[in-house]
């Protein structure tokens, strides 16, 4: 399950997902150019293809830019996701608890 997450290719990082959404990553507070966000992922997408994949966009998420190319890429290969979508910001479990975590419930059911 992916919360309001970015969704990186091989060879991305989360700081490359900003820049490719259109905003500076260093315009968000304590968002520095810690490796976590820097640091580029490598992986085999074929070894996750198969897996039943849960995106949840939060609506109101200050991470619109980011969200928004993951929101493409899910647009861009449907097979095998479930879109669902939160009026909510980047923090539903706070904001909204009770329906976020019926969607996990029955998300773990699957």
């Amino acid at each position: 399950m992916y919360l309001d997450a970015a969704l990186p290719d091989p060879g991305q990082s989360l700081f490359d997902l900003f820049g490719e959404g259109g905003v500076d990553p260093r315009s968000f507070p304590d968002m520095e150019a810690a490796s976590a966000y820097v640091e580029k992922l490598h992986f085999d997408p074929r070894e996750i293809q198969q897996l039943p994949k849960t995106y949840i966009l939060c609506t109101e998420s200050e991470f619109a830019g980011v969200t928004r190319v993951a929101q493409k890429k899910i647009a861009a290969h449907n097979i095998g996701w479930t879109y669902l979508e939160l009026p909510t910001s980047h923090v539903p479990m706070a904001t909204m608890p009770d329906r976020f975590y019926r969607i996990i419930l029955g998300t773990a059911k699957k």
